[in-house]
């Protein structure tokens, strides 16, 4: 198993029509956003106009979550939904979306060949979460969007501050873990699965 910490400072934040994104994760690791040739990117967007339109992503498959306010989001022709914080919505990439309200989001883009699974974990105050690893996934990555938590993989434990990424390759081995929240923590979880990438 190997694991990563990645630091707010060390992220890449830019500009888009609606407001910024920030990076937190791609694969493989030599690609880029601007290129369309990720097999799975993560990032994080706060939305500072009222209205906005989602980029065109032929071939990618999209999954969004509310961090904080309230989006009206809107598929032409197709439905639209009110989302709320940790509702989430699952999409195209080709498909012509709408999005209304000012909010921050989370977003899981992904080719066809990549499974995720993204789930949000609301911690109290000193709360102890246990959880385990499985081989068979190939990334696990922690989001730390509120609070900071301290987390034990084994016998190493390692802090995780506001703003910081923590990522996981188990490399076919289990593993115990057990997070320790410092404060009110808000943590986003994706488990990522590349099995039926060639």
């Amino acid at each position: 198993m190997n694991y990563q910490l990645r630091l707010p400072e060390s992220l890449t934040t830019s500009n888009w029509s609606g407001g910024t994104t920030t990076q937190l994760y791609i694969f493989p690791e030599h690609a880029s956003y601007a290129a369309s040739d990720f097999l799975v990117r993560i990032s994080t967007a706060t939305v500072t106009t009222e209205t906005s339109l989602f980029t065109s992503l032929p071939g990618i498959k999209r999954f969004l979550l509310i961090l904080d306010g309230v989006l009206t989001i809107e598929h032409t022709g197709r439905y639209q939904k009110q989302l709320q914080k940790f509702d989430s919505d699952t999409f195209l990439g080709d498909w012509e979306t709408k999005g209304v309200g000012k909010v921050v989001d989370f977003n899981v883009m992904t080719s066809n060949k990549v499974s995720t699974q993204t789930v949000a974990i609301q911690l109290a105050a000193q709360e102890i979460f246990k959880t385990s690893i499985p081989s068979s996934i190939d990334t696990l990555l922690w989001y730390i969007y509120k609070g900071n938590i301290q987390i034990t993989i084994d016998t190493v434990t390692i802090h995780i501050p506001t703003g910081a990424v923590f990522i996981i390759n188990p490399e076919n081995q289990s593993s115990n873990i057990t997070i320790h929240s410092l404060e009110e923590t808000e943590l986003i979880q994706t488990a990522i699965l590349y099995s039926s990438v060639e």
